[in-house]
Formats: C-alpha cells, structure tokens, sequence
C-alpha cells in the first residue's frame, strides 16, 4: 500500500450530511476529502426531493445529489468514489482510512456520515422499483400516496410504527408480515387496530410493473394492485468503524453530543448514522454542525471563518 495523502479531515460518506459538513470545512480551507458514493445513497433513489428548503418544483434525487456535489467540489473539496474499509487511529496523532482500491489517507480529524442501509425485504424486483413506488422511509415519501392505496411490508414494531405514519396521507393501508410470526408490541397493536389498519400474512414474491408499482405478487400466484409498497424491516448502522474504534453507540447509532462529537476526540459523526431523522435538510445540518466542531477542534477557535469570495 502506498503512502498515504495527508488531508485536515477525511469525511466518509457523499449523503446530504457528508457533503453539507465538506461545504463548511472546505469553505474554511481546510483541507478535505470526501470518501463515498454520492448517487448510491438513500436520496440518490428518490424519484422526487419534495421538502428541500428552496426546491419548491421537486427536484431528482439524482440531479440534488449532483447539484450538492458540485457545490463542495467549487470550495476546493475533493471527492473520490471510494469505500472506506478501514479506519484507526494513526502513531503519532490523527487517522488513517484505508479504502477498497488499496489508498490510504491520513486526516487530522474525521466526519463519519455513512448514513445507514434499509433493509431489504428480498422481494422480486425490489431494487428495480425503488424509488418508482417501492420506498423505506414514510416520513419522506408518504406525501406522495395521498388517498393512495399503500401496503407496508414488514412484522414487527417498526412496520407497525411505518403504518401508523401514514395514516394522515390515507386510509387504505394494509400491513404484510411476509409471512412471518407478528411481532408487535400490544400497544401498537392496539393502536393498528383503533385505526382499522388491515393486517395480513401473505409472504410477497415480487413487485410488479414496467415503469412503476402496480401490482404485488403473492404467495399461490394471486395478484393486487397497490400504488405504493413500503418495506420496512429496519436499516443497519456504521457499526464497523464504531467497533475498531471504540466508539460509544445505542444500538446501530453512533453516539453523538450536540456538537456531533463522539466519545473519541476527533471523531465526529452526522446524520442517519447518528439515529437522527432520515431527512436530507437534518443531515445537512447536522453535516454543517460536525464541519464548524472540526473547524473549532482544529484551529483552537469558537467562531467559524467563513470563505471569503473572490
């Protein structure tokens, strides 16, 4: 492996919170690399970004991730599509994260906002219709199925809880465990039920439709139309570096303080990795507060410089 590329901070992840926290430090000049897949993320896949402060006509999630992109890269950031595979401390101070493609990069500090992963459900053309009325996140697409015929695909608290998201958007809400045992809680239960909220067993073979959902397949080859199907078994969390570094996590979350500061000086983590809400403008944000905690962390100062335009 060759000798690493120094950087002032390394940020992994290209999702709204890795690019809003390589917006701010690369406006304070510091030196930044951005390590991650910016069209592989959750927003990437979004067919619309419809609650984006200043995007009032909707916008791809493709084209936003683009537009994001390159804002970052016109401050000096520079980003490379690669994953990082490892990351430690480094002999003397600071880290070393070593990637897929065999580089390693030393950085002063570093922005963990890998985000997190959606489970997927293993259904038949899932990742094809992703995106085109297949989704994982009510909170961001449920909009979209006003008055809509919508199934949730999941068996346990967290599916329940995805229904009961979208009952302000409709009411035709039908919730598969995909034919596994039920495990919800009483109380949510309770609640699907006070709601009248269709519960079913039927395991799901495939999602169908040429260009978006129209039909769900079922077990004994029996067909539905639905509009929309949420898949909600849960999502996996930056666990791997948190383990090889020690970090302080609840559950799947990296720890964090208000100044999204993990328990190892240095360190600092933002967005769907932390357990904050799965939503493009919170990450960002919380990108913009790990970027200002770096930039104090690193030069010793409690007000931010801003770049000076030229």
């Amino acid at each position: 492996m060759s000798e690493p590329q120094s950087f002032e901070v390394l940020i992994i992840g290209a999702g709204p919170a890795g690019l809003g926290a390589a917006l701010y430090t690369a406006r304070a000049q510091l030196k930044t690399l951005v390590l991650g897949f910016p069209f592989k993320s959750a927003i990437a896949k979004a067919e619309k970004v419809a609650n984006y402060l200043s995007y009032p006509d909707m916008v791809g999630g493709k084209e936003f991730q683009e537009r994001s992109l390159a804002h970052c890269k016109k401050y000096g950031a520079v980003h490379l599509e690669e994953e990082a595979v490892n990351l430690q401390p480094r002999e003397g101070g600071g880290f070393l994260v070593e990637t897929d493609k065999r580089q390693s990069f030393a950085a002063k500090a570093v922005i963990i906002a890998c985000g997190k992963s959606y489970k997927l459900a293993g259904i038949k053309d899932e990742q094809r219709l992703t995106g085109k009325g297949v989704h994982y996140c009510v909170v961001c697409d449920g909009f979209f199925f006003k008055d809509k015929r919508v199934c949730v695909i999941g068996h346990a608290n967290y599916a329940a809880h995805e229904a009961l998201e979208l009952l302000p958007y409709t009411k035709d809400l039908t919730l598969f465990s995909n034919g596994r045992p039920w495990e919800v809680s009483p109380e949510l239960l309770a609640e699907l039920k006070a709601h009248q909220v269709k519960m079913r067993a039927e395991k799901v073979l495939a999602f169908e439709g040429e260009k978006g959902l129209e039909t769900v397949l079922f077990e004994g080859n029996q067909r539905e139309k639905f509009d929309g199907a949420f898949v909600a078994f849960g999502a996996t969390g930056a666990t791997a570096f948190a383990n090889k570094l020690g970090l302080e996590m609840q559950g799947t979350n990296i720890q964090v303080d208000a100044h999204q500061q993990t328990n190892l000086p240095g360190v600092f983590a933002a967005g769907d990795c932390t357990g904050a809400d799965a939503q493009a403008v919170k990450s960002a944000g919380d990108g913009c507060s790990a970027a200002l905690s770096v930039v104090r962390f690193l030069r010793g100062k409690t007000a931010y410089i801003d770049y000076k335009e030229t």
